[in-house]
């Protein structure tokens, strides 16, 4: 697979195109899958633009949310989406948490594992300001399952004899996670792979969201000539489920992981 380095997303309401529906639909079967308790305090590490730190207000009954995100951009669309809930949201390192131990109910990522350089330190560092008795939680596409949101793109690529690249395939593993997590000592650890379908309005409502920001995959098609362009979408045109009203629609799927810090002795 090419060498590439990972994409900066810097743009709020061009990510939301891209990603966050998909954010709020697997969000939610991520929370179903937790089920936690209502009224606690998270810490939403890698919170981006904020389409899952609403979800713990929403769906999980949240009572406040810190959100920690080293994209200014992201932070600043954030503060404006949850400007009527409790938050704190700043600029920061997933690996060099800047807050106070044991100050947290739980501690989750989400999509975001697979981005950062070292995973156990992030891991480290949530396992470190979540309280005895608190949740650590994770959740990213399952690249190598096929489940990636890009993966009807790179697939139609492949035909054309073009790799695109994604960024670390192996964090996304349940089996890696798992691991990460029991290094940790994390007790009542579980884990699942869910399916996330999603719909979008048209060929254009997909092709515009899932390329119009800059990404691994999307730059891949944007570095192609436009006969090649033209021939990457008539292939997915052709393969991609089409409703007769011309919605298109295809299912993705998450790897989600989950332990509990254990109390103290």
């Amino acid at each position: 697979m090419p060498q590439h380095s990972p994409p900066k997303f810097t743009d709020g309401g061009g990510y939301e195109k891209m990603m966050g529906r998909w954010s709020q639909v697997a969000g939610q079967l991520f929370l179903d899958f937790l089920a936690p308790a209502r009224g606690l305090h998270w810490l939403d590490v890698g919170c981006g633009n904020g389409a899952f730190t609403e979800l713990l207000f929403s769906q999980a009954g949240a009572a406040k949310v810190t959100g920690i995100d080293p994209s200014d951009g992201l932070i600043e669309t954030a503060r404006v989406r949850l400007q009527a809930h409790d938050t704190d949201l700043i600029v920061g390192d997933a690996q060099s948490l800047p807050f106070a131990d044991q100050q947290f109910d739980a501690a989750v990522m989400a999509l975001v594992i697979n981005f950062l350089p070292d995973p156990p330190k992030a891991v480290s560092e949530m396992v470190r300001v979540v309280r005895p008795g608190g949740t650590l939680s994770s959740y990213i596409w399952d690249i190598e399952g096929g489940g990636f949101t890009m993966e009807p793109i790179r697939v139609a690529l492949s035909g054309l004899g073009i790799e695109a690249p994604v960024t670390g395939p192996d964090k996304a593993r349940r089996d890696y996670m798992e691991q990460v997590w029991e290094s940790f000592g994390l007790e009542e650890i579980s884990s699942t792979r869910m399916d996330v379908p999603l719909i979008y309005a048209d060929f254009e409502d997909f092709w515009s969201s899932s390329t119009g920001i800059p990404n691994s995959v999307a730059n891949v098609v944007k570095s192609l000539s436009e006969s090649d362009q033209s021939r990457l979408k008539e292939g997915l045109r052709e393969t991609l489920a089409t409703g007769p009203d011309g919605t298109v629609s295809y299912t993705a799927a998450i790897n989600a992981t989950q332990g509990r810090v254990p109390n103290s002795p």
